[in-house]
């Protein structure tokens, strides 16, 4: 396996994957592309809810103690 500086990712499949999403988004209408990226801004929403909703429960979990002996 080939590394890169810095650990970074191979190069020529991240440009290939830039210029899909280019053609991607070039072919989309505006509106598509609005609703595209509404759609993707609630699920982040809705997924650092839950993360947080998580992260409470295990915070107001009481901690189970052992008993020395």
């Amino acid at each position: 396996m080939k590394t890169f500086p810095n650990n970074s990712r191979n190069p020529a499949p991240v440009e290939m994957g830039r210029r899909g999403g280019l053609a991607r988004a070039k072919a989309l209408s505006a509106k598509k592309r609005k609703e595209i990226a509404i759609k993707a801004a609630k699920a982040a929403t809705e997924a650092r809810g839950r993360k947080a909703k998580e992260k409470a429960s295990k915070l107001s979990q009481p901690r189970a103690f052992q008993s020395e002996g």
